[in-house]
């Protein structure tokens, strides 16, 4: 009894679970669900028809887990978490600083047009900054401490009852504020804060500071919502062992109708909001594909709540018992493609695939790289290929050892010893080639260059074969049953070319992660008669290392059953 004590202390200590996901993906609703005080009988209930209706969207093992769920919440119970929202803390920096000239910018007015709750917010705000930065608890009287939940949930319930949330330029100017503060540090919002260098964890450290204050208020079990920076992500990571992202996946029609019935916003609306959302260009800015891809557990948000609400209570429970059941076939084949990705020696992104016949078993793995023999580009430098001594080397091509080529090469990065990717910097060379004759040798502005770059970009001149090509070719190499009707697993969904061989294939069903950017879905894998195109599906399920945290039990099944 001992034994087990401890180690349900270890399971159900500091669970951090973060939430990410676009705007109208469903993050709010996951927190909600995962805030609620008791999970009622008919809620289960209903939870349970859902998974039972659709039953054939799961392997013939879900009506058991299932079932081991309701024997866990059964003996232990319903566990309920903190709803911590970013937003809430972007509105608390935002308001302790505040002052006219950023109520005109910021266009207060427009969403908190009462001037007493103008005033309110400031005080519930700066009242919070405090706790939270000092990370000490202040006295309301000499006898009491405020907890930090008290004031967390005063600002929420000021927010939630004042806040015009359905003027769309809320939305964009928190968007702008999160942004501001992890390019700036605070210093842009608090007067007393010391000018800094850019500090992209300036949110996250204020979030991580919360976090801390309510587990000393003995609260274990906190869910994020939501985290839209790859940095902070891995700040939240860093600062708790046992933090989960949650990484949550809608059509964009689907969320394009969550929000336009919810708020009201029109396409332009939320066309604007995305394209915030996925701007990768500068470090501190959102960039929701990539914070999306980086995910502990995938969910996906097509269908009803209850389909949502089964996955959170189904991974949850695995947090606090560790092996209560065992992976879902998609999650043990798309494990095996997330670990075949590392084995790329591209410098630019590592893909990973695995392939499977109609009957479930693999058939072939493999993942972005070079022909065998030739070099990965991870092991290859521009100073190899400029220095006289590796003239004849096997590790470039007689294209690459040309006098040509190699003087483009030193003019354009000169002799590194770092890495270089032949296909952007041969694609440069002939974009050049090609703007050069279009304009006549007229300087085009750098949005210009852009625009006429991406028309003339050439998948072609890339060195590697794709994950999905390799995992199709070894199969052929090693005389492996047909793929006809069988599943493709990838890390990303295929471009157009892996698309259309998949298609040749006979490929019956595509799961994926991240979508890939082009119209490879679109144009080619829903085309030709509906019936013959492959079934698109987004990964629902835990990969990479929560895999192991939540697949491994602590202790084994069987000593523990005695212990």
């Amino acid at each position: 009894m001992q034994l087990q004590h401890i180690y349900q202390r270890l399971r159900e200590t500091a669970v951090v679970v973060g939430l990410t996901g676009a705007v109208g993906s469903g993050c709010t609703e996951s927190a909600k669900f995962l805030a609620k005080k008791e999970l009622s009988n008919d809620l289960f209930t209903k939870i349970e028809n859902s998974v039972i209706n659709n039953i054939t969207s799961y392997d013939n093992l879900e009506i058991y887990r299932l079932r081991k769920i309701k024997f866990f919440l059964d003996e232990k119970g319903w566990k309920d978490f903190f709803h911590l929202k970013l937003s809430d803390l972007l509105f608390c920096i935002f308001f302790a600083g505040i002052n006219e000239e950023k109520k005109i910018d910021y266009k207060v007015d427009d969403w908190l047009p009462n001037k007493e709750k103008l005033q309110e917010a400031k005080n519930l705000s700066r009242n919070l900054y405090c706790l939270i930065k000092n990370n000490a608890q202040i006295k309301e009287s000499n006898t009491n401490s405020v907890k930090i939940t008290k004031k967390l949930n005063m600002l929420g319930d000021f927010i939630r009852k004042n806040v015009k949330k359905k003027r769309t330029n809320y939305t964009n100017i928190f968007q702008r504020i999160g942004s501001e503060l992890r390019e700036n540090g605070l210093s842009i919002h608090i007067k007393e804060e010391p000018s800094k260098e850019t500090n992209v964890f300036t949110l996250t450290e204020f979030a991580v500071k919360a976090i801390n204050l309510l587990q000393k208020e003995g609260i274990n079990f906190i869910t994020v919502d939501a985290l839209r920076n790859t940095y902070e992500i891995n700040y939240m990571k860093a600062s708790f062992s046992n933090f989960y992202l949650f990484s949550l996946n809608s059509e964009r029609k689907i969320r394009e109708g969550r929000l336009m019935r919810s708020f009201g916003y029109t396409s332009n609306d939320i066309n604007k909001i995305q394209s915030l959302e996925t701007e990768e260009k500068k470090f501190h800015s959102q960039n929701i594909n990539t914070c999306i891809s980086n995910g502990d557990v995938f969910v996906s948000n097509n269908t009803n709540k209850e389909h949502l609400y089964y996955h959170f209570l189904k991974y949850v429970c695995l947090i606090r018992k560790p092996g209560l059941f065992t992976p879902t076939t998609d999650e043990r084949n798309m494990q095996i493609a997330l670990t075949a990705r590392y084995n790329s020696g591209c410098i630019s992104r590592q893909v990973g695939a695995c392939v499977t016949g109609r009957d479930g078993y693999i058939l072939g793995v493999g993942w972005n790289d070079v022909p065998e023999n030739s070099i990965p580009c991870l092991y290859r430098s521009s100073a190899s290929l400029i220095l006289d001594d590796y003239t004849n080397s096997s590790d470039f091509s007689s294209y690459e050892k040309s006098s040509d080529f190699k003087k483009y090469i030193k003019q354009e990065i000169g002799a590194r010893n770092d890495p270089f990717c032949f296909k952007d910097l041969e694609n440069k060379q002939q974009i050049t080639i090609r703007l050069n004759k279009i304009t006549e040798g007229t300087a085009l502005n750098v949005s210009e260059q852009e625009k006429l770059q991406n028309l003339y970009k050439n998948p072609s001149r890339e060195r590697a074969l794709h994950a999905e090509e390799n995992a199709f070719l070894q199969s052929a190499k090693v005389g492996g049953s047909p793929l006809k009707d069988g599943t493709l697993y990838s890390t990303a969904s295929p471009c157009q070319l892996c698309a259309k061989k998949a298609m040749q294939l006979g490929i019956k069903r595509i799961v994926y992660i991240d979508a890939y950017p082009d119209i490879s879905i679109d144009q080619t894998l829903k085309s030709g008669p509906e019936d013959r195109q492959p079934k698109l599906e987004q990964f629902s399920g835990a990969a990479e290392s929560a895999f192991m945290k939540l697949f491994k039990p602590l202790i084994n099944i069987k000593d523990e059953l005695y212990a």
